[in-house]
């Protein structure tokens, strides 16, 4: 575990979960049991273990409609995040085949490791999901429920890899065979850009919802037989590894490139404006992971955006910062992939957030919001369960070195013993924010003498030990110094302890206070 990361004891509990019809969810035989349950509590002599999942504050009861759904009797509105549980590039290229027939015995043993392993990336979002809501910080969204099962239809989202997926031979003999492609109609900026943008890697497992689009048609066909992926050119260059050759050079993957633009390139437009989707694909009969939870209302973005005034800016930034601290040192967390869609927002009608530090009581206004951090697919968490001495590490599979996040870490599970140990960095998630931000909220650039407070933060929170910018050039341009998933590789690397949350603590001297008993009382108390 990296340093500063923590873990407490915590209580958790699994019990039988009553069935839920999943129609109006388009899901069917859906089980709250998956492989994260069987690691963290001792099950050997469970009998059904399917029907048992973790034991929440607020289960949900019943399946209202797709929006909807009835917990402690009550309709509430809900938000369910659902991802693939099998690599969406394999089975787009129709490496599986047909389920339930027999396979080759790398692919059966591919797709057993993705569907058993407790470090599968959509596994780990969900556990970490529940871990952080029924922490009782309420900057986690509630979740409500967690089920794996089959999907009658899962759309994504492949916008950002269509011209490359375009270019591959098995692309477009796949339409209409291992699933639907649908376009929008209007056109699309493909030309290369220095990536300043909040992904950077491709998401390919998440669920959308799609606006008017049209549907690219093929020919009836009959199921897909199981493809030979060697009959296809599986070369070039991608943002995701997958699209790659299914064996990458390890040494590429753990090595960082800085821009090698000339000195005279500058961009003088500054952060270019985030593309539409245009391109989805939609699978049919896939395994999933969905996760039952409130609804947020809007991200990080959209409230820079309405409300421009300073004061109210770092708050929010403040209530992240005790957020995250507060998870390092209770789950050993890290999110791994922060930027401004994953912060985001609930009204709120209470006036302020109170803290417990060091024996320091903080006191830090909501101005009508609360934050919430959301999407835990590429997260590390350690669970403690009263009475256990270790804690159990659960570890995304996006960081396994054929994945779309290999290099950034080298850790067990997925340690190579051809390079350096590489642990879980505590100032990631803070320099990354900062990085995906800071173009939307000071567009001139570092050179600009912006008074904003955040300004002067994020710019010390992006110093890497030498004193250098890991965001900018040495002559400080409009430039970025790593590009792609560099910077994520750079961070941890370079950056040190420049934005360890716990720390950051200390500069809030703004928000010290000496509240009410009964608001100590509701103070989320962060482990020194």
């Amino acid at each position: 575990m990296g340093k500063d990361l923590r873990t407490t004891s915590v209580q958790m509990k699994i019990h039988r979960v009553p069935k839920l019809d999943g129609t109006q969810w388009s899901m069917k035989s859906m089980q709250p049991f998956f492989p994260c349950l069987e690691k963290l509590f001792k099950t050997e002599n469970v009998a059904g273990l399917h029907d048992y999942g973790v034991k929440l504050e607020c289960p949900v009861e019943a399946v209202v409609d797709a929006t909807h759904a009835k917990v402690l009797g009550q309709t509430v509105p809900i938000h369910r995040k659902t991802t693939m549980i099998l690599s969406p590039f394999k089975t787009m290229r129709g490496d599986y085949g047909s389920f339930g027939v027999p396979k080759r015995t790398d692919v059966a043993a591919d797709m057993h490791e993705k569907m058993q392993s407790p470090h599968t990336a959509a596994y780990v979002g969900a556990m970490t999901s529940i871990a952080l809501s029924e922490s009782g910080c309420e900057h986690f969204p509630k979740v409500y429920g967690v089920y794996a099962g089959i999907a009658g239809t899962h759309t994504i989202d492949i916008s950002d890899d269509y011209e490359e997926l375009t270019e591959k031979g098995w692309f477009a003999d796949r339409i209409g065979k291992t699933f639907e492609l649908k376009l929008r109609t209007a056109g699309h900026d493909a030309e290369f850009s220095h990536t300043r943008r909040a992904r950077v890697a491709v998401d390919m497992a998440e669920e959308v919802e799609l606006g008017e689009v049209v549907e690219v048609e093929a020919e009836h066909v009959d199921a897909p037989e199981q493809l030979e992926a060697e009959a296809y050119d599986m070369g070039g260059s991608s943002g995701s590894p997958e699209m790659e050759d299914d064996e990458s050079d390890d040494d590429d993957v753990f090595e960082i490139e800085s821009c090698a633009c000339s000195d005279d390139t500058d961009d003088e437009e500054g952060e270019e404006e985030e593309p539409e989707p245009f391109a989805w694909a939609t699978f049919t009969d896939v395994p999933v992971v969905t996760t039952i939870m409130e609804v947020c209302e809007g991200t990080f973005y959209d409230l820079v955006k309405e409300h421009p005034e300073e004061e109210k800016h770092v708050a929010w930034v403040a209530q992240m910062v005790f957020a995250l601290a507060y998870a390092q040192r209770t789950f050993g967390f890290t999110h791994n992939d922060l930027h401004g869609n994953n912060v985001m927002y609930v009204k709120t009608n209470q006036t302020h957030c109170f803290y417990l530090h060091a024996g320091i009581a903080y006191k830090v206004p909501t101005f009508g919001y609360l934050i919430k951090i959301i999407d835990f697919d590429r997260a590390i968490v350690s669970l403690r369960l009263t009475g256990l001495k270790d804690p159990k590490t659960f570890m995304s599979s996006q960081f396994h070195k054929d994945e779309e996040a290999g290099g950034q870490y080298n850790v067990d599970p997925f340690y190579c013993n051809k390079h350096p140990h590489i642990a879980a960095s505590s100032s990631f998630d803070l320099v990354r924010f900062a990085t995906s931000v800071f173009w939307d909220m000071f567009p001139k650039g570092p050179k600009h003498d912006y008074s904003h407070q955040l300004f002067h933060l994020f710019l010390q929170w992006m110093k890497q030990t030498d004193g250098s910018s890991v965001m900018f050039r040495k002559k400080m341009d409009n430039h970025d110094r790593y590009h792609g998933f560099d910077l994520y590789k750079a961070i941890v690397r370079y950056c040190g302890d420049s934005a360890v949350p716990k720390k950051e603590i200390g500069r809030m001297t703004q928000y010290r206070a000496t509240p009410s008993a009964a608001q100590l009382g509701d103070a989320l108390v962060i482990e020194a």
